[in-house]
């Protein structure tokens, strides 16, 4: 294949270029904002055959469209290379085939005539793929992506003199840039395609994190950093995983022993719909806790109808009164167990139930 004047990935593809080109063996020096294992899986067989390599890697300003598990892009997010790194090996797929891959790439870095810098003084945007008589300068990472399928415009000089130049260019950042090939080697065999010996103690904490991640994940509840409910944490943790099961199923029950501040965490909930997110909301219980109630709600500034277990026991409660009412708090909902309300009614009408056991 004859090495074209410009590569955009749509006649050309620049991994399909560059495996031409290595196959003679030739030094190579490859400049890139940015690095992953699908890229390297393109071109390993014939890096393998070349007598030097040199990877200057930086970080552009932002990363963005990283692959996630729901195939939608991250969002314009700032980070350091590692993490940068460490979240592009999380994504990719745990299998046979990627374990190869990060095995084959651990040993060539390996190599004596392979090294890897990075250069950290500001954002380092540059990406050249030079060899002795020919240089590669465009838009294109070195990652599967910028090899194979992104729309890149990459121009081709073919002159021993400009490659020369380009080295130079290449050479005066290598050399104000940091050593990166052993951390490389590190965040490589540490991730989940490695042969990292983990210790049993760090195998037993990604346990625990995998068995109570969702309880740990807040994604999905607007949690207001504002409040007149002081919670102690344990009881913060008890409030945000009831929000959790509340967005999820509609309802929830807290059912703590005694003097653990049940009636704390309702209150915070009904602050969170009632104040903060302006929903109509209704505090059931027994006849004698009504005052309570009144007075907590009072104080922390949250409108909330209290009636009485009994009120709603009788015929003449003004149900149609009630209709839109979002939130339900039913305090002592151990007493509150039998069909006092008509199926049509308030009950049946509410979009969220909080019960307070």
């Amino acid at each position: 294949m004859s090495v074209p004047d410009i590569i955009d990935n749509s006649e050309y593809q620049l991994f399909d270029v560059l495996n031409e080109i290595l196959e003679t063996g030739k030094p190579a020096d490859f400049a890139s904002g940015f690095f992953n294992i699908g890229g390297y899986a393109l071109v390993r067989d014939k890096l393998n055959n070349i007598s030097k390599f040199r990877l200057l890697l930086g970080r552009e300003p932002s990363t963005h469209g990283l692959p996630t598990r729901t195939g939608r892009p991250t969002q314009l997010i700032d980070m350091d290379i590692n993490s940068a790194i460490q979240m592009d090996l999380r994504e990719e797929d745990l299998s046979r085939a990627n374990k190869t891959i990060v095995e084959d790439l651990v040993d060539f870095l390996g190599q004596d005539d392979v090294q890897v810098r990075l250069y950290t003084k500001s954002f380092f945007h540059g990406k050249a793929y030079i060899f002795d008589d020919t240089v590669i300068v465009g838009s294109s990472n070195f990652t599967r992506a910028g090899l194979t399928k992104n729309s890149e415009l990459n121009a081709v000089q073919k002159s021993t003199i400009i490659a020369r130049a380009y080295r130079e260019w290449f050479d005066r950042f290598w050399g104000q840039s940091e050593d990166y090939k052993e951390k490389l080697i590190e965040l490589l065999r540490k991730s989940k395609h490695g042969d990292y010996p983990w210790e049993p103690y760090w195998i037993y904490i990604k346990a625990l994190y995998e068995y109570f991640r969702d309880e740990l994940d807040t994604e999905g509840v607007d949690l207001f950093t504002s409040s007149k409910v002081e919670l102690t944490e344990f009881q913060e943790e008890g409030h945000v995983k009831a929000l959790k099961i509340l967005n999820k199923y509609g309802g929830v029950m807290i059912c703590d022993s005694v003097g653990l501040g049940k009636t704390y965490m309702g209150k915070k909930i009904l602050e969170h719909y009632a104040y903060y997110q302006r929903k109509r909301a209704m505090v059931i219980c027994p006849a004698q806790l009504g005052d309570m109630w009144r007075s907590e709600l009072y104080d922390a500034n949250i409108q909330a109808d209290v009636h009485s277990q009994e009120e709603l026991g009788q015929k003449d409660f003004p149900v149609e009164r009630y209709q839109d009412v979002e939130v339900v708090l039913v305090d002592e909902s151990h007493n509150f167990r039998n069909t006092i309300i008509p199926n049509n009614s308030l009950h049946g009408n509410t979009a969220t139930d909080y019960f307070l056991k």
